[in-house]
């Protein structure tokens, strides 16, 4: 069914999926290694 001149669209659009649903924590000190309050980054797990 055409409204107003304009073609429908029947198949919605999706964002893509990310793969990096897993967070890796990294601390600077190995003293500090465990204590999420010391985590100084994260990085993306494949």
């Amino acid at each position: 069914m055409r409204l107003f001149g304009k073609k429908q669209h029947s198949a919605a659009v999706q964002a893509p999926l990310c793969l990096h649903l897993a967070m890796t924590a990294r601390w600077d000190s190995v003293a500090d290694m465990g204590d999420e309050s010391n985590v100084t980054s994260f990085v993306r797990a494949t």
